[in-house]
């Protein structure tokens, strides 16, 4: 699938957004551009007045009526109005806003009816990387410090239902390591081999599961060629799962900072999408996320 899929036609997206804190001039331009290019509603819950902030961006009437706003005396009764929200379905989509992540975070895995069976959160980038033929799905660059085999596997499966949801006819996962074969010295290798055979042994209809990989053989497929690697997956990735958080933000970073690349992504494993964006991201990078998540419903 191309990255474009992943973003275009907004304007036809409805649903409505969970925003928690928002008093920021940033974060209200991001809810102008949500309101103004989607049909989506946002909820705005805030320990502080954003009326005032919200009157300077002379919201019109149809897309005003769209904006609603909870204010609470405190962050207890601010979380409780959120939580009631999406438990009822009221909302489908958390998204942090002028908040630290460790927080919003704690809001979810706090509440175990937030989550879905596997009772697993994991971050899914979505990267458009000048020169790959298709978007490059990358999990988990943001929250699972060192996840272990059977987180990696859980998700690679929360991996393809988020692909299923987006449109994906088949998924190719390659699984990363610094090496092409299952070597002790090189812990990373072995458990992508692990992971792998697992997949071998419960296959999923629909996605094909390979590695380990290093990165230069997973993305182009002269170079697996050229180490004489067979697979139906090397060259041809749609989505790489990296062995730790370390390698996966060093690598989204050089993507992002060196190689020309434009991301997005959402955090799966919750009953809803849940919006993490970085407070250095730009507004469309922002609204473009969210055009994700809305997907995703």
């Amino acid at each position: 699938m191309l990255y474009s899929e992943l973003v275009d036609a907004p304007e036809q997206l409805k649903g409505h957004i969970s925003l928690v804190k928002a008093n920021d001039p940033h974060m209200m331009e991001v809810v102008q551009t949500i309101l103004t290019k989607t049909q989506a509603e946002i909820s705005i819950y805030d320990t502080e007045n954003v009326s005032e902030l919200i009157q300077e961006f002379q919201l019109e009437d149809e897309v005003g009526q769209r904006l609603h706003i909870y204010q609470a005396e405190n962050e207890d009764d601010m979380y409780a109005m959120c939580e009631a929200h999406l438990e009822a379905g009221q909302t489908q989509i958390l998204m942090k806003g002028h908040i630290m992540t460790a927080d919003i975070l704690k809001f979810v895995l706090r509440r175990k009816h937030f989550m879905r069976d596997e009772r697993f959160l994991n971050h899914v980038a979505c990267f458009d990387i000048p020169g790959y033929k298709k978007a490059l799905l990358m999990t988990d660059p943001a929250l699972n410090v060192s996840p272990s085999v059977e987180d990696r596997i859980k998700m690679v499966k929360q991996l393809h239902a988020f692909a299923q949801h987006l449109g994906y006819s088949e998924l190719k996962v390659g699984l990363l390591s610094s090496i092409e074969k299952a070597t002790k010295s090189v812990p990373s290798s072995v458990e992508a081999a692990e992971i792998k055979d697992y997949f071998t042994e419960y296959p999923v209809s629909q996605l094909k599961v390979d590695g380990p990989f290093a990165f230069d053989n997973a993305m182009n497929v002269d170079n697996a060629r050229r180490k004489g690697i067979q697979s139906e997956v090397a060259g041809d990735i749609d989505a790489l799962i990296v062995p730790q958080l370390d390698v996966g933000n060093v690598l989204y970073k050089s993507l992002t900072q060196f190689g020309g690349a434009e991301t997005i992504g959402t955090v799966v494993g919750a009953k809803f999408p849940i919006v993490l964006t970085s407070r250095t991201d730009d507004v469309q990078s922002k609204f473009n996320s969210v055009v994700l998540a809305l997907k995703l419903l």
